[in-house]
């Protein structure tokens, strides 16, 4: 009840819940949990989340859980900034984005026909069940399984 009566200009800062854990109230109005932590004699600040996407008991969690990696010697924000350097290397690398470049280079090279024919083998065959892989997860079963769906359709006999 507390978190929801933050409001006012008056309620700007930072508002502690103990341990350097607090709540963050913007001027627009906007709450970000965030814990302070000391790493390697620097001074450091995680935010863990939006409130009320994040909850008083989740952030508390995940305030404790940064401060167990501290004690194991792992800075959490570095930790934190791996793992979403690591998402968007992940994005980059999933069949459709490959797929979509893929197709990007070839199109000056290829006819209007030929184009639209690997387009639609792309959309009917592959993306399907592709889509979901990334590059480096696609195994040989899953490009095998699909072979089977088109051979079991006919469509490697035509042109």
């Amino acid at each position: 009840m507390q978190i929801r009566g933050l409001k006012t200009l008056d309620d700007v800062g930072r508002h502690g819940d103990g341990n350097n854990f607090y709540l963050l109230v913007s001027q627009a109005g906007s709450k970000t949990w965030q814990v302070c932590f000391r790493f390697c004699g620097k001074e450091n600040v995680l935010t863990l989340g939006k409130y009320p996407d994040l909850s008083l008991k989740g952030s508390r969690m995940g305030s404790m859980k940064a401060r167990f990696m501290i004690q194991d010697g792992l800075n959490p924000d570095h930790l934190k900034r791996e793992c979403k350097q690591q998402r968007n290397k992940d994005v980059d690398q999933d069949f459709t984005r490959i797929a979509e470049q893929w197709f990007k280079k070839v199109s000056h090279e290829l006819k209007a026909s030929t184009l639209r024919k690997n387009r639609s083998r792309l959309n009917k065959y592959l993306l399907p069940d592709l889509s979901r892989y990334l590059i480096s997860h696609l195994t040989r079963q899953a490009i095998l399984n699909i072979g089977q769906i088109i051979q079991t359709t006919g469509a490697h006999e035509k042109g």
